[in-house]
């Protein structure tokens, strides 16, 4: 989705690749992170339960160069097709020497596989999205990214994203700024709808659209309703992009290899070439994704 939010790069990116990796006689080593870097991060009541039972399939995302990796707790209950395709595409090695590719401070980092004027870049199956009101887009979320909210025509396949954003009061300084913009859209895409009666492809567009938009709004006013105060906590509390929220699926939760994550939070950005501060240098080469049973190992 392309975000609302104004995207601003911060002068204080702390991290580069080249400080994480030694050379020896012009060969990069693989290194292990420090641990200790990585504030401690403590979900409480999280709106899913984070903990990889005995016996359950859990994700490990392992970077290039880097020794340490992020462990994902998968949600199949939530969100079924997405963990099952995301699973089948790292089973096959779809994500194998695949980047994370686009970087947006404080928002998220997108990898896996790009899409290219609108299509995959390989022959992979698209899915509809699925929404889950327990599954938010909370510091370390994993979720699909797309290029719309159609169900005709939907477009979430092998690109994914995970949330990067640390800021406290998330979840407030959306309801400050975006959601102003969310609730207009709204509007706008309703009164453009009417507007087109007669012209079917343009009503499917906007309907597509305030589709969109709306549920964007539903779900803000969910997490800010006095019965899920523990949402709008969580999201102050650690941080998050409450703006992707019924827009996009996700389908796991970060439970251990923060410092990675942050690692890739805060690297180095340059020009994508498109006038977009967020493509990584050094790249971020995703080495692959493993799918592993826990055996008690998590």
């Amino acid at each position: 989705m392309k975000k609302l939010l104004s995207i601003i790069v911060s002068a204080a990116l702390c991290v580069s690749i080249f400080a994480a990796c030694k050379a020896k006689d012009g060969v990069l080593e693989v290194v292990e992170l420090d641990i200790s870097t990585s504030a401690d991060v403590s979900f409480g009541g999280n709106t899913a339960d984070t903990t990889i039972k005995i016996g359950e399939k859990y994700a490990a995302v392992k970077l290039k160069n880097i020794k340490n990796e992020i462990i994902i707790k998968l949600y199949p209950d939530y969100t079924p097709k997405a963990v099952e395709n995301f699973t089948n595409f790292a089973t096959k090695g779809v994500y194998k020497n695949k980047l994370f590719h686009r970087l947006m401070p404080n928002v998220s980092a997108e990898g896996g596989v790009l899409y290219k004027n609108g299509q995959i870049e390989t022959n992979l199956p698209d899915f509809p999205i699925e929404h889950s009101e327990v599954m938010r887009n909370i510091y370390g979320a994993w979720g699909i990214s797309n290029l719309g909210t159609s169900v005709e025509n939907p477009t979430n396949s092998a690109q994914f994203y995970v949330v990067t954003n640390r800021e406290e009061n998330a979840f407030d300084n959306f309801k400050a700024d975006e959601f102003l913009e969310i609730t207009v859209s709204v509007l706008q895409m309703n009164q453009m709808y009417q507007q087109n009666a007669g012209n079917d492809e343009a009503q499917k567009y906007y309907a597509d659209m305030y589709l969109w938009f709306s549920r964007i709004q539903a779900f803000a006013n969910i997490a800010d309703s006095e019965e899920n105060g523990h949402i709008k906590e969580l999201y102050n509390r650690i941080g998050g992009t409450p703006v992707y929220d019924g827009a996009n699926t996700v389908f796991g939760q970060t439970v251990k290899g923060w410092e990675v994550l942050d690692f890739i939070r805060t690297h180095d950005l340059v020009n994508n070439g498109n006038g977009e501060v967020s493509a990584p240098k050094p790249a971020i080469v995703i080495e692959n994704i493993y799918i592993r049973t826990n055996q008690g190992e998590v």
